[in-house]
This record gives C-alpha cells, sequence and structure tokens, in this order.
C-alpha cells in the first residue's frame, strides 16, 4: 500500500503535509512539471506529531506537485 499525503492550510501562506510515521524511508520530493522525471527532494524539516510525520511547505510557488518516494 503506497502512503496517503494529508494537505492543510497553516495560514496565508503555508501549507502542511503529513503521513503516517508506518512508512518509514519515505521522503518527499517536489517537481514543477509532470513531464519530466527530475523530481527533486524537499528540504525542509520533518516534524513527528502524534503518529505522523509533518513537513509545512511554502504555499506561494505556483504549480508544484509533490509525491512521497521510497528511498
Amino acid at each position: 500500500i503506497k502512503p496517503f499525503i494529508f494537505v492543510a492550510p497553516m495560514g496565508a501562506n503555508q501549507i502542511q503535509m503529513r503521513w503516517d510515521m508506518n512508512y518509514v524511508g519515505y521522503f518527499l520530493e517536489e517537481t514543477s512539471d509532470l513531464t519530466f522525471t527530475n523530481w527533486i527532494p524537499v528540504t525542509n524539516s520533518v516534524s513527528l506529531i502524534g503518529q505522523q510525520y509533518s513537513i509545512a511547505i511554502d504555499a506561494s510557488k505556483p504549480n508544484v506537485f509533490f509525491r512521497l518516494h521510497k528511498n
């Protein structure tokens, strides 16, 4: 089963992305174009909140796509 990313607003220019801690070894990647295979690791700090990993993302960047990728 692939992990599911929960997305929630965190104020004017940020969103919070969360995924269950059962998915050890997964990390968040981003790209601005889904036709390319060049996914870049998101370097923001990841926190553990309850039973979920959490990361704050700048929501002001246009056309950014995210995925969880297992290392």
